[in-house]
């Protein structure tokens, strides 16, 4: 009670609007719905059509036709005309990157902001995520992956309120689905798309008596393809149109007169229109349109240029419109081709025997991005430049497991793009590729690739197994590995770190005296290589060692060792400021405590960091709580919630370490079965399993337990069983409402 004046004065400064700025709107940083750069022509009455079988409980809806058709377009058109009636989202999900079944579960979590675990399977998590939502998700280009439609009847039917429009050259052939044919635009419709686009690029184009017929005769020929009519009015800039249907009756596009059902057909006649264009480009042209098919989810000019495609030629190409312009990425405009003419330019190059040296120019160009975006090791932070990217990383990836000689992978490619992208795996939330990249180029048959790369591969190949089971021995067994080679090569660095993770994970599972000879390694080794940043954090470690022991002086005394260190060298000091509230916390020490969080928070704050700021207000939250201010404690556990869920890749496990301090709260405010919820919740799912938080260390645990039993004993056995049961059972976003929530005392 003496502490809590002095407290009070201390956690509400830190909230002053004077000492920080307004809290940021936390809104969803999800991607929009992409917007169309034309207007959608011809489509009204099947906008209308597709709308009303939504309305009517069709809950998902394949839109199938042949290539070319328009079918994103009318897909984008309904989804924006609908998502106000979605309260959650409305997202769109670009599948054609992909050509493996098994990521689209990725992909889809990716999207809507689902973290992996490693707790449970991540479709259920998706489920889980999506059950109490309503949801629009347009999937594009599905016909790759139909193997993953499964997926999607399980989500629908675990979400009832998601609905899919998807895009398909075929059915996807499960119970939910509604297929709606696209047919070709009619003749009328297919004029004013032509005349439009031919407008586009010759400035007064139109429609007259004289060129009537002729402009009637092309639309014809190209079927009512929206692809192949707009590929064509681009030619209008250097062909009249007399011209021009000379040379698309040269192509053979007349034999379609039956129309566009029969789907073999249907390809010939998009392939020769592309290939009617494909024509129209020089040689050396074409030879370069042909290397621009290695790029997977679009490029950039300067990694065309890496595979031999000059400005000049991409702007020709651009005009050709056989490449397309997309949104602006780091600063950098991204161009793409339509996955039909990336399809017919592959064909070429692989007829031309080009693709093995396009492939590799093309492996080698992402190497050389992936080391300029995140460091020649990986440690430099990703950003928005290596999730545009990584359809190509992934592509260089596959390809390097062949392309040694024999067939043998090539370890140069390999081992220096996954060294470059191991901590992206790490923080992206993407552990199960990353592990699953790790385990395979760790293995014998990548064993030819320099020793430094291989110790930095089964460094991260420990971190990741430790991820997913802390207790797991592989995970020492990597780290380990990883050791001797550091030590051959005597990288001080590298065995520093080494040294220290094996020390973390000992720490981890409650072997402190074990761990103690590996942090005193790693010490001496970052001392001997004066490397700062390692000093710092083997420090910090050897102080949470001393705070296992319970030596809490010399905790202290470290922590604040290592402050200095990580402010003077490298202007950041928010960890220690975060162990030091912690033993603090642990101490009774609140006006300490709070003073702690308090710079932490402000640390996050000047970095713009939000998992930060939510760390720190979970600590203000328990310092609080410490000293019997449960409103107080509320608004930062609000806070803290609130931050991590602005993010694009939450963590749950944290939100569900929050979620236990809001329960404990509400037992202080008799807000009893509620209190049991959130237990119920948190509990089962706060803790992952891997090496985030050492058990000795869990300091508010014990008073957490202590409000626990006095729930239980207040409701009673069966009552407190009910509500824990309950509270269980709840989703995440579930028990986020009802923490979120203003307590109602009972």
């Amino acid at each position: 009670p003496a502490l809590h004046p002095s407290f009070v004065a201390c956690a509400r400064g830190a909230l002053a609007a004077d000492r920080l700025p307004p809290p940021e709107t936390l809104d969803d940083e999800r991607p929009p719905l992409p917007a169309s750069p034309t207007a959608l022509i011809g489509r009204d009455v099947d906008v209308a059509v597709c709308a009303g079988l939504l309305a009517e409980g069709t809950r998902l809806l394949t839109i199938i036709g042949p290539p070319g058709i328009g079918k994103t377009r009318l897909a984008l058109a309904l989804a924006h005309a609908l998502a106000p009636e979605y309260r959650d989202d409305a997202l769109f999900v670009p599948l054609a990157p992909l050509s493996d079944p098994a990521l689209v579960a990725g992909a889809l979590a990716l999207a809507l902001g689902v973290r992996e675990n490693g707790r449970q399977p991540l479709v259920e998590g998706i489920a889980a995520f999506l059950r109490a939502k309503q949801t629009l998700l347009v999937l594009d280009n599905f016909e790759q992956l139909l193997e993953a439609a499964p997926l999607l009847g399980a989500l629908l039917e675990a979400a009832p309120g998601l609905t899919v429009i998807a895009t398909s050259r075929a059915p996807l052939r499960i119970a939910a689905e509604h297929l709606y044919a696209l047919a070709p635009l009619g003749e009328g419709a297919a004029m004013e798309l032509f005349v439009a686009r031919a407008r586009a690029v010759r400035h007064g184009f139109a429609r007259t008596a004289a060129n009537a017929p002729v402009l009637t005769a092309i639309v014809r020929r190209l079927d009512g393809l929206p692809l192949a009519i707009e590929l064509a009015a681009a030619r209008v800039r250097r062909f009249p149109p007399d011209a021009l249907l000379a040379r698309l009756e040269a192509q053979g596009l007349g034999a379609l007169v039956d129309g566009p059902r029969d789907a073999p057909e249907r390809q010939r006649t998009l392939h020769a229109c592309i290939a009617w264009s494909y024509a129209l480009l020089g040689e050396a042209e074409q030879a370069l349109f042909r290397r621009l098919a290695v790029f997977v989810g679009g490029f950039t000019q300067e990694a065309a240029a890496a595979v031999g495609v000059a400005e000049e030629v991409l702007a020709a190409l651009l005009d050709q419109s056989l490449v397309a312009p997309i949104d602006s990425v780091g600063g950098e405009l991204r161009y793409t081709m339509l996955e039909l003419v990336r399809a017919f330019a592959l064909e070429r190059l692989r007829e031309a025997g080009e693709e093995e040296a396009a492939r590799r120019a093309h492996a080698e160009c992402c190497v050389a991005l992936a080391e300029q975006i995140c460091g020649d090791d990986g440690s430099e932070h990703w950003d928005e430049r290596t999730v545009a990217e990584y359809p190509n990383f992934r592509a260089a990836l596959e390809w390097s497991r062949t392309a040694g000689v024999g067939g043998v992978p090539d370890a140069e490619i390999g081992l220096r793009l996954a060294k470059t992208l191991r901590i992206f795996w790490y923080t992206a939330a993407r552990q199960a590729e990353g592990l699953a990249w790790l385990e395979e180029l760790c293995s014998p048959a990548w064993a030819r690739g320099p020793k430094r790369w291989r110790m930095l591969l089964l460094s991260s190949l420990g971190q990741f197994r430790a991820t997913v089971d802390g207790h797991d021995p592989r995970a020492y067994e990597a780290l380990e590995q990883g050791l001797a080679l550091a030590r051959e090569l005597g990288d001080l660095i590298a065995t520093a770190e080494l040294t220290r993770h094996l020390g973390e994970l000992l720490l981890f599972q409650n072997k402190p005296d074990e761990a103690d000879p590996w942090f005193a390694e790693s010490l001496q080794a970052a001392e001997m290589a004066g490397n700062m940043w390692n000093i710092g954090w083997t420090k910090q470690d050897l102080g949470l060692l001393a705070e296992a022991r319970g030596e809490y002086t010399l905790a202290r005394e470290i922590y604040l060792e290592c402050r200095d260190i990580f402010k003077t060298h490298f202007s950041i000091s928010d960890t220690a400021n975060t162990r030091l509230g912690e033993l603090a916390w642990r101490l009774g020490e609140a006006t300490e405590a709070a003073h702690w969080f308090h710079a932490e928070l402000v640390c996050g704050t000047n970095a713009g960091d939000p998992s930060q700021m939510a760390s720190a207000h979970d600590g203000l939250g328990k310092t609080a709580y410490l000293v019997g201010d449960y409103p107080l404690a509320e608004r930062h556990y609000a806070e803290a919630i609130q931050l991590e869920l602005s993010q694009p890749h939450c963590d749950p496990a944290f939100i569900c370490y929050v979620l236990r301090g809001v329960a404990a709260t509400r037992v202080g405010t008799a807000e009893l079965v509620n209190a049991a919820q959130l237990f119920g919740h948190s509990l089962a799912h706060d803790t992952p399993p891997g090496c985030f938080r050492i058990p000795s260390l869990d300091y508010t645990r014990p008073a957490h337990d202590r409000a626990l039993a006095a729930c239980r004993a207040a409701l009673g056995d069966d009552a407190f069983a009910a509500a824990w049961e309950a509270g269980r059972a709840m989703t995440l976003d579930e028990a986020v409402a009802l923490a979120l929530a203003s307590p109602q005392p009972v």
